[in-house]
């Protein structure tokens, strides 16, 4: 019996399936496509940067497409995945990010009030 990953499931569906609809919010769309590849290449990326001490990635937006990029990316490095919502008050993301000991932020948009 062997085992997929939803890395595996995503990747194939990017192969049979390059134009099918993987995420759709008001803030955009993506194809499994994209999301396989921009993922893969976001983790090759992150992968000659990061230490190697498995530290949560975590990742600053609100429901869009490059919050899942980021989302298989960290999957891709077995890395945490921390999501930090653009709408959580400024005086909570320092205490936030310093609890999940992230090695790194990525920001999908201007911070305001993170340290």
């Amino acid at each position: 019996m062997s085992t997929l990953t939803i890395i595996d499931v995503v990747d194939h569906y990017g192969i049979t399936r390059p134009e099918q609809v993987a995420f759709r919010s008001e803030e955009g769309s993506i194809t499994y496509w994209e999301l396989s590849q921009q993922s893969r290449r976001l983790a090759q990326y992150l992968r000659r940067r990061l230490s190697p001490i498995k530290n949560p990635l975590a990742v600053y937006g609100h429901k869009s497409p490059y919050m899942l990029v980021c989302f298989f990316a960290a999957a891709r490095l077995g890395r945490p995945y921390v999501p930090v919502d653009r709408f959580i008050p400024p005086y909570r993301l320092g205490p936030i990010l310093d609890e999940a000991q992230a090695e790194l932020v990525l920001a999908l948009e201007e911070m305001s009030g993170a340290h």
